[in-house]
């Protein structure tokens, strides 16, 4: 499972070196997210709206509330990773934070 935790992002890196859609946003969404049917309809739009994405942040999905007792070497830094999304010049940065940070 760690394995295809690490490797998420780059699988990403690999889709933003190619970019045959020349696109700006990549997002990564795992299978998991759409398992319920009660959720297909939101597929017609996910991914749609990115003007709601910052052009200098990533931005991870967070379902539950992050536990008071938490410590990384950056403060108020949480990481998830079933829905990340970022503009492609975010994504190496990310990656960059994402191999630095360590838990306590």
């Amino acid at each position: 499972m760690g394995a295809i935790w690490y490797e998420k992002k780059e699988f990403v890196l690999r889709v933003i070196k190619n970019n045959y859609f020349n696109s700006d946003v990549f997002i990564w969404c795992d299978a998991g997210c759409v398992r319920y049917d009660e959720w297909i309809p939101y597929l017609k739009t996910f991914g749609n709206n990115t003007s709601v994405i910052p052009k200098d942040k990533m931005m991870l999905q967070c379902l539950n509330d992050i536990p008071e007792k938490i410590y990384f070497d950056y403060p108020d830094t949480f990481i998830a990773g079933a829905i990340i999304v970022g503009y492609k010049n975010m994504w190496p940065i990310y990656v960059e934070l994402y191999e630095r940070v360590q838990c306590k």
